[in-house]
């Protein structure tokens, strides 16, 4: 995924440690500052970064010379496979300001937020990043030229400090380790290795030998089928593999998701850093959840080219076969407001951050959807509180927790395994008895080639196919015309297996789109309903629904097509119906409230949903088109809005007050 376009900036700085002693892994940092373009801006932050980067390098040196004593000056090429290329990557440095009530002097906040990024040097895999924001406050009266003296010195001193942290949180969870595998067979081209997700082989791993690789593409217990990255250069019987891993065999063995983007809006200059929320997201989901989430960085393969220009040296990569699953997350806010309070040298200030998310497929359909929210009030008394900018990242941090954690009891996975009933030229059909697959998913045909060694009845993949059709249990797939095997070919009783997201889809399997019109149906619009809307349907909907708006452009942009196996293509198929989020918006009153520095307003807010068929709305509006389907209910706040702070106050209240009617629609749905 491309979080951000980054560009490097070179610096005097290598040295080598080791990090486990047992395995005798290397870590290398090369000569490289990843910075992304926005902090560059940043005069202050420019300041800091002293000539040739070195003040900022030159910190990042001592803390880690602290953590890892036996530092030395130059890359043990020998050793290559067995080295971690360490780079450190600034992805944040702002500045914030606000006046001090009744004085001259500005107080400012200086987030910078940074990750320590460990780099295999044996395939290029990211296996470890952590990132973390250290937030300066202070007060100046100085001039343009002495405040950003001043501003530069202060990003300085903070370098230690964050550093500091990443390099002693490195040294505590980054625990590289090996594993091995032998390979015991090939049949029709394919590596049969002694081990499997029971031994820490999971799919898609890589794992390497001398002059070579291997992808895994199928693991159950016992053993895993891999195929050779590099053809030319095959595996033989009898060859070890190893694998480098960092945490446990238990995250190995779960299926992998993607994070496929995350929206954030632009406009807002005072938010976290998108690389940070992935990570407390991923962090949370290793902790509790049944998959494990696997990021895309676009800008880790540009730091991967320069580190390995730099290193000298050819790092064998393959292309990888693309993730069956995709997590995309939006962000609404942070937003704020203030209110006055029965003294003058008091406020109330209040913090707001929601984050949605949706699990789909290439298909786009969707299998778990959600949005969190968290706020914050804070009582400020003479102008002392916490700043903004932390106050943002504190409920941006919470909401994306609680996403998580919705993510981690919300999704479950299945083993599915099912037999081929019949085979016509490129078409095969079989049955989904538990109703997990739907069209335009993909699967694998798998076919049983009995024992090798000890090991019995292995599965060999042969070819995916596409579902272009199911009518309740009956499965039509059409094949895949790249074959996995070449020698083998599908035939009836050969098995279709996967682990599939857990669904309780009712058995007639209605397909559903959202309509993605505008969800306002009166003049008056309650801010943030559509964005939020499309993902509280999944979250108490009934039926089969596809998700489909920008998945193609998001699959093309951030699945990097040099280092996966194709382009992957969004199948989505045609839908008999759509839903489509609906909203009204009434003010029914205003009037200055007992304290007049607040207004009394009541509203009359009524939310819900919609049903069209797809092909009638298509291009008429919501008002237009005709109804098949609808449901809402009206709820009537009364808010007491602080004067001056309209606009934001009701950006977070109107929203607040709507969902829970928006979702009681939703949950009611019925299709005859």
């Amino acid at each position: 995924m491309s979080f951000y376009i980054s560009r490097f900036a070179v610096a005097v700085l290598a040295f080598i440690s080791v990090a486990n002693a047992a395995d005798s892994f290397g870590i290398w940092v090369p000569k490289i500052l990843v910075v992304e373009d926005s902090a560059e801006k940043n005069l202050a932050f420019v300041a800091s970064k002293g000539e040739s980067s070195q003040n900022i390098l030159g910190a990042f040196n001592m803390a880690l010379k602290k953590y890892y004593p036996e530092a030395k000056a130059e890359l043990d090429k020998k050793n290559i496979k067995n080295t971690f290329a360490a780079y450190l990557k600034i992805s944040r440095a702002s500045v914030y300001d606000e006046q001090v009530s009744g004085s001259s002097v500005k107080s400012y906040t200086l987030p910078v937020t940074a990750s320590l990024n460990f780099l295999n040097m044996a395939n290029g895999d990211i296996l470890y990043s952590h990132s973390f924001t250290d937030i300066t406050q202070g007060n100046l009266t100085s001039n343009k030229d002495e405040k950003t003296k001043k501003l530069a010195e202060w990003y300085v001193a903070s370098y230690e400090r964050l550093f500091e942290h990443l390099a002693k949180e490195a040294r505590s969870t980054f625990k590289p380790q090996k594993l091995s595998a032998k390979a015991i067979g090939i049949y029709d081209g394919l590596v049969i290795l002694d081990k499997g997700l029971d031994g820490g082989i999971g799919k898609g791993d890589i794992l390497d030998r001398e002059g070579g690789s291997v992808e895994v593409l199928y693991s159950t217990n016992g053993y895993a089928v891999g195929q050779d990255e590099f053809p030319k250069s095959p595996t033989k019987e009898g060859d070890v593999l190893t694998k480098t891993y960092n945490g446990t065999l238990e995250g190995i063995k779960k299926p992998r998701v993607t994070l496929l983007d995350i929206n954030m809006d632009k406009k807002l200059s005072d938010h976290p850093s998108e690389q940070m929320m992935y990570e407390i997201f991923s962090d949370k989901i290793a902790q509790n959840g049944s998959f494990a989430l696997v990021s895309i960085g676009k800008d880790f393969y540009k730091a991967k080219r320069d580190i390995v220009a730099k290193a000298g040296v050819r790092v064998l990569e393959g292309k990888r076969s693309v993730p069956d699953y995709f997590l995309r997350l939006r962000y609404d806010g942070p937003f704020g407001y203030t209110a006055p309070t029965n003294v003058d040298y008091a406020k109330q200030k209040t913090y707001y951050a929601g984050v949605c998310g949706e699990l789909v497929d290439a298909s786009g359909r969707v299998f778990h959807s959600d949005c969190m929210f968290d706020e914050i009030t804070d009582n400020v008394t003479h102008g002392k509180g916490q700043s903004t900018s932390a106050r943002f990242e504190t409920v941006t941090k919470n909401a994306t927790l609680k996403l998580a954690e919705s993510f981690s009891k919300g999704v479950s996975f299945d083993k599915i395994e099912y037999t081929v009933d019949s085979v016509n030229d490129q078409e095969i059909k079989f049955k989904d008895d538990k109703n997990l697959l739907a069209s335009g998913g993909s699967v694998t045909i798998y076919k049983n080639i009995g024992s090798i060694k000890d090991k019995k009845n292995i599965l060999i993949p042969i070819q995916e196919a596409t579902i272009n059709s199911k009518i309740g249990s009956a499965v039509t797939a059409n094949l895949d015309p790249m074959k996995i095997s070449q020698g083998l070919k599908v035939e009836k009783g050969d098995i279709v297996t996967e682990d599939v997201v857990a669904s309780n889809a009712p058995a007639d399997a209605k397909l559903f789109m959202l309509c993605n019109k505008p969800s306002q149906m009166d003049v008056a619009n309650i801010d943030g309903f559509d964005s939020i809307a499309k993902y509280l349907v999944k979250d108490s909907f009934k039926y089969l629904l596809y998700s489909a708006s920008g998945l193609q452009d998001a699959l093309k942009n951030n699945i990097d097509d040099t280092k996966f196996d194709r382009t992957p293509v969004a199948t989505t198929p045609e839908t008999k119906y759509c839903v489509q989020p609906v909203q009204w918006l009434e003010l029914k009153s205003k009037k200055l409230s007992d304290d007049k520095e607040f207004e009394t307003m009541n509203f009359n807010i009524t939310a819900g949903f919609r049903v069209y068929e797809t092909k009638d709305i298509k291009n008429k509006s919501a008002k237009e088109a005709t109804v098949v389907s609808k449901k809402s209910f009206e709820t009537n706040p009364t808010l007491t809005v602080p004067i001056g702070c309209e606009k934001d106050y009701l950006r977070v209240e109107l929203l607040k007050n709507a969902i829970p009617s928006f979702k009681s629609a939703v949950s009611s749905i019925q299709i005859q």
